[in-house]
């Protein structure tokens, strides 16, 4: 009996989710404690067309592509006009010119219609995503916790913090670009500009050792960079044209991001492992939709990575050291906490990709480069431990 489309995504949904958080599990287990959101990727990949969709395309398209009976007719439509091209090269037999453009059509008109149901059949997952990422964001949003807004020039820090990463972005976005800007590009700015959860206690000590009165812009500009980032997103709403269910659902982490303005920091002990499973959750359920080998672009990886963990860092610790006077030694080991939101990555990136507000290979991008940042948190650690060491030598 087949299942409707409506249910049988959702349930894809539940086993990219479960997947995600059990292969997380399983990587601590092993003692590879940084991993949940490489999880999270891997398991898309699994369950994708290149893992599931080799072993089982008919359960993987089920579960995770929909529009079955869509894809079938466009697949014969295609298969109809490649038969009539061939024939008429050759010569072998007479397909008048009416005749190729009723073919043409109706090719056409299937791909719609495949479009149509697949976005009709990833609606609800596409929701179920947004709530996951809405609740990665109440515990990963950069609002979280209250600031002083213009204290010790927050504001500037979490400028330079922002600048830096688009500024990259935009440049892989122009050399990648066939044509002039388009509207998706806000999206994904958005995304990139997010910027990190609230540090440890760890952390905020060693920034009120280096920093001095200064210690709480590090705060003001983690907030500044969700504030900047929130605005994208609204500019990149108001110039859409015409708005569908799969952009609300993309608000809705967004919105959440907003709402815990206010809330105070909580114990990180449960609520980085929680936040890090949501956000692989999500980026499961998105890859699982989406042909790794189609989508990938290996130098767009490598730079988007660099521009969401690098440039933020060198970015702020630049802004600091330019406002405070303090040496940007100091600044960068003060800094270095505002590189880490690869789960707010996975959470919005993956959201944006599933309901299709910037392309797979943009999402693909984000999604890898937020893992890769988890799974090189030793190197930032003996980062960290240099620098302090070449702080106490001088």
């Amino acid at each position: 009996m087949e299942l409707p489309s409506e249910l049988a995504s959702l349930l894809g949904v539940a086993l990219a989710a479960a997947l995600a958080a059990g292969m997380g599990w399983l990587a601590r287990g092993l003692g590879v404690r940084n991993a949940w959101l490489a999880a999270g990727v891997l398991a898309g990949v699994i369950l994708g067309p290149q893992g599931l969709g080799r072993v089982d395309p008919v359960l993987q398209g089920r579960l995770f592509l929909g529009a079955e009976q869509e894809r079938r007719d466009a697949s014969a439509a295609t298969r109809t006009m490649e038969v009539a091209r061939m024939a008429v090269a050759v010569d072998a037999a007479s397909v008048d010119t009416q005749e190729l453009v009723a073919f043409e059509a109706a090719q056409r008109a299937s791909e719609d219609r495949v479009r149509a149901e697949r976005i009709r059949f990833d609606t609800p997952a596409a929701w179920l995503a947004a709530m996951l990422a809405a609740a990665t964001m109440m515990f990963a949003s950069p609002l979280t916790g209250r600031v002083a807004w213009w204290a010790h020039g927050g504001p500037a820090i979490g400028l330079w913090s922002v600048a830096a990463p688009v500024m990259v972005t935009v440049l892989v976005l122009v050399a990648h670009a066939d044509g002039p800007a388009s509207l998706w590009w806000l999206p994904a700015l958005a995304v990139v500009a997010i910027g990190a959860p609230s540090p440890r206690a760890a952390d905020r000590w060693i920034a009120v050792r280096l920093l001095g009165p200064h210690a709480p812009a590090i705060d003001t500009a983690r907030a500044m960079a969700g504030m900047l980032a929130l605005v994208t997103v609204l500019v990149a709403v108001a110039v859409q044209q015409d708005l569908d269910t799969r952009i609300l659902a993309w608000l809705l982490p967004w919105g959440v991001t907003l709402a815990a303005w206010a809330r105070q920091d909580q114990p990180w002990s449960w609520r980085l492992p929680l936040t890090r499973i949501l956000a692989a959750a999500v980026a499961a359920t998105a890859l699982a939709r989406v042909d790794p080998v189609d989508a990938w672009q290996g130098w767009v990886v490598l730079v988007v990575f660099v521009a969401i963990e690098d440039m933020r860092w060198l970015g702020a610790s630049l802004g600091l050291s330019l406002w405070s006077r303090v040496p940007f030694n100091g600044c960068l080991r003060a800094c270095m906490p505002l590189a880490d939101a690869g789960a707010a990555h996975l959470a919005l990136g993956g959201t944006a990709m599933l309901t299709g507000v910037i392309p797979a290979w943009m999402g693909l991008a984000i999604l890898l480069s937020g893992a890769a940042m988890e799974l090189l948190e030793p190197l930032r650690r003996g980062a960290a431990m240099r620098l302090d060491q070449s702080l106490q030598q001088s």
